[in-house]
């Protein structure tokens, strides 16, 4: 009995994996000036190609702020409506008038039941609004939930931050030449356990069109034990 042999590994080619086609680019840079990667996606769908929780973890503290702000508004507005269906005797207790009209008293109301507040002014009448009003308690357990973890995750995430010499020196080293920069840790914390991978990426003209190749440069010193400093 025979077995078919696994097939040999494929070579490299110098291909880091940025890609044929990003390679091939004449004029655009490789990464973008705070090292993210100069690709952009496109054929997929919301759905497809994102993730909610992914990005609430990622994006900046305005942006996350900002969407938690329009959830928690535009929920209340949803809760809000329906109790405006339920008709003028839905809710009682504190005059339309005095709350500002029919829909900012459901609006208040909406967000008193939200957030649990139990002011006890505005009431809900009969099995249709007290029904509303044990739904909404739940969404509004689930979110607060949902949010507080979130809050919590984007605190607790281990996050690092480097700083790079602005400018990088080529001067003789050893017997030879070499190029030098400067990598500091701006935390107060201290990384363990670091190591380092330097590719220098240039047009090759015996490439058709152009291309780019890239080449691992060896390192004097490619992994340390601390870096409290530099």
């Amino acid at each position: 009995m025979s077995s078919t042999p696994p097939p040999p590994p494929r070579e490299n080619k110098g291909d880091i994996g940025l890609g044929r086609d990003l390679s091939n680019t004449r004029g655009q840079r490789l990464l973008n000036a705070d090292g993210t990667f100069n690709v952009r996606r496109e054929g997929l769908s919301w759905t497809q190609g994102g993730s909610l929780y992914h990005d609430a973890l990622t994006v900046t503290w305005g942006r996350f702020l900002g969407w938690t702000a329009l959830a928690y508004v535009g929920i209340n507005l949803l809760f809000a409506a329906v109790y405006l269906l339920l008709g003028n005797d839905g809710l009682s207790g504190a005059s339309a008038d005095r709350s500002g009209g029919l829909f900012w008293r459901a609006f208040f109301f909406s967000v008193q039941t939200f957030a649990m507040i139990g002011y006890g002014t505005i009431v809900a009448n009969g099995i249709a609004g007290n029904l509303v009003v044990t739904v909404e308690a739940l969404v509004g357990l689930m979110a607060q939930a949902l949010i507080t973890g979130l809050l919590f995750a984007r605190f607790a995430r281990p996050t690092m931050t480097l700083q790079f010499s602005t400018v990088s020196v080529i001067a003789p080293f050893n017997g030879g030449t070499a190029l030098m920069f400067r990598i500091a840790n701006r935390r107060r914390n201290d990384l363990i356990e670091l190591e380092a991978q330097v590719t220098v990426t240039m047009r090759d003209t015996d490439i058709g069109g152009g291309g780019r190749r890239y080449y691992p440069l060896p390192l004097d010193r490619r992994a340390v034990s601390f870096l409290p400093t530099t």
